[in-house]
């Protein structure tokens, strides 16, 4: 009897402690706010993980860095090769309201089986304690393809009119690293893995 009566009390301080658990809006982040995502991507021809920090304050802001591993032919495995800076660049209103729209999009379950699975965890902190989490699995292949939903109205009937209207307005973690590239990344420098994600 005993043992019953703990399971119950953890099963409602779980779903005590989901009820409680924040949310933060990209466009909203106030200082002492960030939303640090660790995204996976994994295929038949790929494999790779990128984390990202969203940090709120007067100017909004992105890092980004990237897993790094290479093959040893020696031991015939990859190698980690740790976390790699990307660098950071400076959000824009619209960046930021885009942003919003694609964890909306993140929220949306996507029907359909593809070879590709996209794994993207979310921790929201405030003051530096994690007041909310968030998880999504996509294996229907429509988060990595955004971009050309995106670019191809054609693909606007095969996601629905619903998807289409908040896809117009996403702003991707593709888009922001490729402004990054494009100005010039920072220095490079290698990372611990966040042990938080």
């Amino acid at each position: 009897m005993k043992s019953y009566t703990f399971i119950i009390a953890l099963v409602f301080a779980w779903i005590s402690a989901s009820a409680n658990a924040e949310v933060l809006k990209v466009s909203a982040l106030t200082t002492g706010e960030e939303i640090r995502i660790e995204f996976s991507s994994r295929g038949c021809f790929h494999d790779t993980k990128y984390f990202y920090v969203l940090r709120g304050g007067s100017e909004r802001v992105l890092d980004v860095s990237e897993a790094k591993a290479t093959w040893n032919a020696e031991k015939k495995k990859l190698v980690d090769l740790g976390v790699v800076k990307i660098g950071t660049v400076s959000l824009t209103g619209e960046d930021t309201n885009g942003l919003d729209s694609l964890f909306t999009f993140y929220r949306m379950k996507n029907p359909g089986v593809c070879t590709t699975t996209d794994h993207i965890k979310v921790e929201y902190v405030r003051a530096g304690t994690i007041i909310g989490k968030e998880e999504f699995i996509d294996s229907s292949c429509a988060t990595s393809s955004i971009q050309l939903m995106k670019e191809d109205e054609s693909y606007r009937k095969r996601v629905g009119e619903r998807n289409w209207s908040i896809l117009q307005h996403v702003i991707t973690f593709d888009d922001l690293t490729a402004r990054i590239q494009k100005d010039g990344p920072q220095k490079a420098d290698t990372l611990k893995p966040n042990s938080n994600l």
